[in-house]
């Protein structure tokens, strides 16, 4: 995956000040199409699954998906480079958790993470 721009000094220092940095059309167009189409290979969409939804209305798939091209996220060289950066390490590891979907009428049970 290539981005669409470079994440700089700026980006860096907002990440420090805040604690999070949003990257607006930081994935190309064209690779968000093909990122979204691996997504929808993966997991569920409403209209597959609304006529007997899962019980807690979501859906946790674990790493390794069927489809790996998701994957290419979270090796990007700018987001690895900022990591390693942020953590003041080049020995930075990726650990790739679930694809989750969640479904109309979801409710979360965690206090403290609902996204």
């Amino acid at each position: 995956m290539k981005a669409n721009y470079p994440l700089t000094n700026d980006h860096f220092e907002q990440l420090l000040e805040d604690g999070y940095i949003v990257l607006r059309e930081y994935i190309p167009q064209e690779e968000l199409v093909i990122l979204q189409a691996a997504q929808k290979r993966v997991l569920k969409t409403w209209e597959k699954v609304k006529e007997n939804p899962p019980a807690k209305r979501a859906e946790l798939i674990p790493y390794p998906y069927q489809d790996a091209t998701m994957a290419r996220c979270y090796l990007e060289p700018g987001l690895l480079a900022l990591g390693r950066r942020y953590l003041k390490t080049p020995d930075v590891q990726v650990r790739v958790g679930y694809m989750i979907a969640r479904y109309p009428g979801f409710i979360s049970e965690d206090t403290g993470h609902i996204d």
